[in-house]
């Protein structure tokens, strides 16, 4: 933890409650009609879901669950009414028969997927996993499933992004705008999280009630207990009855397992509606930034799900060799290409929301990536931005020296509120308790401030050279073309036939 951060969880401790982190909400929250609430249960060792809940809105919740989370087909059906929902939910050309022009991309809404905690982003790779390619049972159920798998992908994949607002963690959003005074380990639970929150009293009765809450699981998984005492005589019944042919028995163990299981994730989506209502009923205004983190999600669930649906679609599915890979990036020139995005994309989103929030500008100052102090006096010298003599303005910013500062000279700056203006530091120097730099400013702001006025510079964005080297990255005769568009090798391979085969398995067993 930084200094900063052992500062506010021992505010929180002295206080005895949770206290608002940032002067602002940073993360968009979708209108009802674009948001979905989901989440997940499974069975202890199984890799897909018992149980999926999810709810559009303000509809009421779908409940689905299978009567034996090991049983294919069951799990199946469900994962493919859930298919159908999300893919739709996302604008997926293949349902809505829409042609997406990625050049001309139309007006599109942000779309969000709220979740209770990280497990259940977990549980999305693991349908990405299982599901973009497979091919068993009923030809027109595997299309459905696969894709289910090429949307769960490309939301585990959009997760990953810094910055993104379409997989929303709640627990997660809940750390980020509020500090609670308890362990890391603790706050990853998200009921623990919301009794703290919506408890009255002393710090005591917060916490017996945040304990309470946190006997019962929002994770993926169930709580051992329940599993064993309760789900387990259930499923075996339910087997045992298939297997003698007892219908009425069966019948009567299905029900009550998918009672359990479906309160289960109702109490999961409940929790995660609850978060909701508290940030938007929350005093702090949203972010200015996190509308253009926004936009940015929004274009690329245009450009990275709606569009890739339609590349290489044949009778409503996406070829093979044409679905991005679940375990990873086969193509060495894509894989640089999304490097550089995501190195973009971070640095967009920790620079994007700093313009709007003091607080978050108190921390740049104090960490050394942004400088607060005076401009003692301008100048005019020669600019650095080009080859000519023609001079251009120069501020002398000074600010004290007691702290840490990671500014060099030529780092990019830009004055607070003025985003799209790049300052360059041309010099820096330390005179005793004063830190002095000198400052080329945009032209733009040349005569914008005046001797003495107090001066802010934030870092500016540097993601425009990200995403440029990830354009560049595609070309196959740049730099580094060697490495990334060199021809893979194919592996040499002994044929074996017939008698040649017991031949080898034998030289195996003597090796």
């Amino acid at each position: 933890m930084k200094s900063r951060d052992v500062a506010e969880r021992l505010r929180a401790y002295a206080e005895g409650r949770p206290l608002p982190s940032g002067a602002t909400i940073t993360v968009p929250i979708a209108e009802p009609e674009d948001r979905i609430v989901l989440s997940f249960v499974r069975m202890g060792g199984e890799s897909l879901p018992w149980g999926i809940g999810y709810q559009l809105g303000e509809d009421p919740p779908v409940l689905l669950s299978a009567p034996d989370g090991r049983q294919r087909d069951p799990v199946g059906d469900m994962c493919a009414e859930l298919s159908k929902v999300l893919c739709g939910f996302l604008g997926s050309p293949l349902l809505t028969g829409e042609a997406v022009d990625p050049d001309n991309p139309p007006p599109l809404p942000l779309r969000q997927i709220w979740v209770p905690n990280r497990s259940h982003i977990e549980m999305i790779h693991l349908l990405n996993l299982r599901y973009s390619r497979t091919q068993y049972g009923d030809p027109a159920r595997s299309l459905i499933l696969r894709a289910l798998g090429r949307a769960s992908g490309f939301l585990f994949r959009e997760s990953e992004r810094e910055g993104q607002a379409t997989v929303i963690d709640a627990s997660a959003v809940l750390r980020d705008h509020f500090v609670f005074p308890a362990d890391d380990m603790r706050q990853q639970h998200l009921g623990f999280l919301l009794a703290m929150m919506n408890t009255d009293g002393s710090f005591d009765e917060r916490m017996q009630a945040a304990e309470a809450a946190e006997e019962f699981s929002v994770s993926h998984t169930l709580t051992p207990e329940l599993e064993r005492d309760e789900l387990s005589p259930l499923v075996e019944a339910f087997n045992k009855a298939e297997g003698d042919g007892g219908a009425e028995v069966q019948a009567a163990a299905s029900a009550a397992v998918g009672e359990i299981i479906d309160a289960e994730n109702r109490r999961r989506i409940d929790l995660v509606n609850e978060s909701i209502a508290l940030l938007m009923k929350d005093a702090r205004q949203e972010n200015k930034g996190a509308a253009e983190l926004a936009e940015d999600s929004i274009r690329e669930r245009d450009c990275y799900y709606r569009w890739q649906e339609t590349t290489g679609a044949l009778d409503g599915d996406v070829l093979p060799h044409l679905t991005t890979s679940a375990l990873t990036d086969g193509v060495p020139a894509s894989a640089s290409k999304r490097y550089y995005r995501m190195l973009a994309a971070s640095d967009k989103a920790s620079v994007c929301l700093l313009h709007d929030d003091p607080e978050l500008q108190k921390v740049a100052v104090a960490e050394g990536d942004a400088i607060k102090g005076t401009l003692a006096a301008v100048s005019r010298a020669p600019s650095l931005k080009s080859d000519s003599d023609t001079e251009v303005e120069v501020w002398r910013v000074e600010a004290s020296a007691s702290l840490p500062s990671r500014i060099r000279e030529g780092a990019k700056l830009c004055l607070a509120g003025s985003p799209d203006h790049d300052c360059i530091v041309t010099e820096v120097a330390v005179d005793g308790e004063t830190r002095v730099l000198s400052i080329e400013p945009d032209k733009k702001l040349a005569g914008s401030l005046q001797v003495e006025a107090d001066v802010l510079l934030l870092p500016a964005s540097v993601a425009f050279f990200g995403i440029k080297k990830g354009k560049e990255a595609k070309n196959s005769d740049g730099p580094g073309a060697w490495l990334t568009h060199a021809q893979p090798g194919r592996p040499r391979r002994r044929g074996l036939n017939g008698p040649d085969v017991l031949e080898r398995v034998e030289e195996l067993r003597g090796s």
